[in-house]
């Protein structure tokens, strides 16, 4: 109900982003949608042409049933860059299962917020938005809460821009020369040998809490896999998955049997 500019977002794509200019390394550009593939003043056909010719494969997801989008000019973008075109069930309803470690995982979720400091101006704030974040999660019910604690507790999750602990791992900041009043009150007044010691503690506690959650979260996705019913069409998730999948085969690429 909407437009969607697909040729000026290629293009947007191609300009903006550092592309390799290796022949041999995976490069594709996902677009979904499900307007007309013709929308806007950038002719898509020259978008298309232009990625291909810099070795970069367009995938096209059509939201909707398959011959709409093939009507839309969904399958004529892919086939201009080598890609694929596919469609997808968009109303397909995600079906959150709850599962017996949940209510734990939740638990350490709240214990792991504990170890985080906000500093500076807006540290107080944004470590309030995190711990309603996380009360949002729970409210859609306990899996999709478990669900992000499991994000939380990857190595990937840093917060080096309002956390102390994961600014001074990160090199960010200097506890030396930060200024009494960016101290979260828990620093105030200590030396900084004592803050040091209380940073060192607050992240060894994050990944012993961390490790736990991931453990439960490992045996939690076994119980889904066991418990998921049987997917019904076509998702977004599948869609990418498999053509990455099929697309980085015809390069070599190998990914092991339990990815």
């Amino acid at each position: 109900g909407g437009s969607e500019y697909c040729g000026r977002v290629i293009r947007s794509a191609l300009d903006s982003l550092r592309w390799s200019a290796s022949d041999s390394d995976l490069k594709i550009i996902f677009i979904a949608g499900n307007e007309s593939f013709a929308q806007g003043q950038i002719d898509f056909r020259e978008s298309c042409r232009e990625a291909i010719g810099q070795g970069i494969i367009i995938n096209t997801i059509f939201c909707g049933d398959a011959r709409e989008g093939v009507g839309l000019n969904w399958k004529e973008a892919a086939e201009l860059a080598d890609g694929r075109y596919v469609s997808i069930n968009q109303n397909e309803k995600i079906v959150h299962i709850p599962a017996p470690q949940d209510s734990l995982i939740n638990r350490l979720s709240l214990e792991l917020n504990k170890t985080y400091l906000g500093y500076g101006a807006l540290g107080k704030t944004l470590k309030e938005r995190q711990e309603r974040q996380d009360a949002n999660a729970v409210s859609y019910g306990s899996a999709v809460g478990a669900t992000r604690a499991a994000v939380k507790a990857s190595k990937s999750y840093k917060n080096a821009s309002w956390d102390l602990v994961d600014a001074v791992e990160e090199g960010q900041v200097e506890l030396e020369t930060l200024p009494e009043e960016q101290l979260p009150d828990e620093l105030k007044g200590k030396s900084i040998e004592e803050r040091k010691q209380v940073l060192k503690q607050l992240k060894e506690k994050r990944e012993r809490i961390r490790a736990e959650i991931r453990k439960l979260d490992a045996q939690r996705k076994r119980y889904l896999a066991e418990h998921r019913p049987a997917p019904q069409g076509n998702t977004l998730d599948r869609a990418l998955i498999g053509l990455v999948r099929e697309q980085a085969a015809a390069k070599s690429f190998y990914f092991p049997k339990q990815q």
